[in-house]
């Protein structure tokens, strides 16, 4: 136990977010605790870790919707802000399927950079799971080979999540967006290597 404790501690100083179990995305739909492999936490409990974490780590998540999408060995657990608050950012938790254990945190900017809006901006409604694929491929292009990367396609209640990472044999992460729903814009990106 304490060197997990130790790794995600080295993690969380390093910067180095989510590099840890990273495997292809499994999809299960519909899947209840009892219908979990053994010993694995479904979406309801995961989120239930991540709000036990941020209550010791006393953080108030009473203004926030909380959201969990599976990514292989683990959940990434999200908090975005309820409407009737203008908060400026998602929480997004790390949580272990065997162990109930929370590896990683990390706060994601729910504003777009400081720029005008334009023409472009203003014509969508809605963002589609294409078209959140397409604005992050498009910005990912001049800096990685996206043709080996795996995808992880994460919709929250206002933003999309689009997480792409290395084959398992590999280490190292892709680049990840946060993306505007009714924008198409790019809220928060982080480029891994």
């Amino acid at each position: 136990m304490r060197t997990v404790l130790l790794v995600a501690a080295l993690l969380t100083l390093t910067g180095a977010y989510f590099l840890v179990a990273r495997t292809p995305l499994v999809r299960r739909s519909n899947v209840t605790m009892d219908q979990q492999p053994e010993g694995e936490i479904d979406q309801e409990e995961a989120i239930k870790v991540a709000r036990e974490h941020a209550t010791r780590t006393k953080l108030d998540l009473t203004r926030y919707d909380a959201t969990a999408c599976e990514e292989g060995l683990h959940w990434r657990v999200y908090f975005e802000p309820a409407p009737a608050y203008d908060l400026d950012e998602v929480l997004e938790y790390g949580v272990t399927k065997k162990g109930r254990f929370v590896f990683a945190t990390s706060k994601l900017s729910s504003r777009p950079p400081a720029k005008p809006l334009t023409n472009a901006d203003a014509v969508h409604t809605a963002i589609a799971q294409a078209d959140a694929i397409s604005i992050a491929n498009k910005d990912a292009a001049g800096a990685y080979d996206l043709s080996n990367q795996r995808l992880t396609v994460c919709e929250l209640k206002n933003f999309w999540r689009i997480i792409y990472a290395p084959p398992t044999q590999l280490h190292g992460g892709g680049p990840e967006y946060l993306i505007d729903k009714k924008t198409g814009r790019i809220t928060d990106k982080k480029y891994s290597q």
